[in-house]
């Protein structure tokens, strides 16, 4: 009488279900998972195997340039400050548009606000936070002691330079705001230019100047 094939314990069966499912990862991800290739967008989403926040390598430093500063000699008598110009911009929520100090976004429960503290009714407070968030560049979002090393021009379009579009879409800036931002950031981050010359702050001050500390 011939024996009948012996039938796995279910046991064993149930403990190989992790091993097989490391391994269709490592199978659908390969090595690439590990590294972003030239063809493909830090930011992208929508891949198999996603690589921007939180799951995967951010873009060097490098990718993002310097701010060259005072390019077309105007920012003596045509520039933009935090308060009046640019904060503004940031605070502004519409229906077509988030603003990075929404509740949804930095302007929430500060224990829980994503890496940075964005208060929407207080310009002096989202300055000095910008000021101190390195990030992964690991050099100042808004670098008021050398404003050329900054780095939050490289996340402000699309496709962005550094991690991911801010404000986050639908809410991409306008072309109009992104050039008052990029006006202010080319021209020393400016905190209020109305307190200048009168012992308030200046961008290149550094953070404290922002409130005259």
């Amino acid at each position: 009488m011939r024996a009948l094939p012996r039938r796995a314990s279910p046991f064993v069966t149930r403990s190989l279900f992790p091993a097989l499912f490391v391994a269709a990862l490592h199978l659908s991800c390969g090595v690439g998972d590990q590294f972003c290739t030239e063809d493909q967008s830090p930011s992208e989403k929508d891949d198999d195997c996603p690589y921007g926040p939180p799951g995967g390598p951010k873009p060097p430093a490098a990718d993002c340039p310097d701010i060259p500063q005072d390019p077309d000699g105007t920012c003596s008598t045509d520039t933009a400050d935090w308060v009046n110009d640019v904060f503004p911009i940031f605070a502004t929520e519409g229906a077509k548009k988030a603003s990075c100090t929404s509740l949804a976004c930095h302007g929430g429960d500060p224990a829980t606000a994503p890496r940075v503290y964005l208060p929407v009714d207080d310009a002096k407070a989202s300055f000095e936070a910008l000021t101190k968030y390195d990030g992964a560049q690991k050099y100042p979002y808004v670098n008021t002691g050398d404003p050329k090393h900054s780095w939050i021009l490289c996340n402000l379009e699309v496709p962005p330079g550094v991690g991911q579009v801010m404000p986050a879409q639908p809410g991409a800036m306008t072309p109009e705001e992104l050039a008052t931002v990029k006006k202010w950031a080319s021209c020393g981050m400016v905190y209020d230019k109305g307190a200048m010359g009168s012992g308030g702050s200046g961008g290149s001050g550094g953070a404290g100047g922002a409130g005259g500390n």
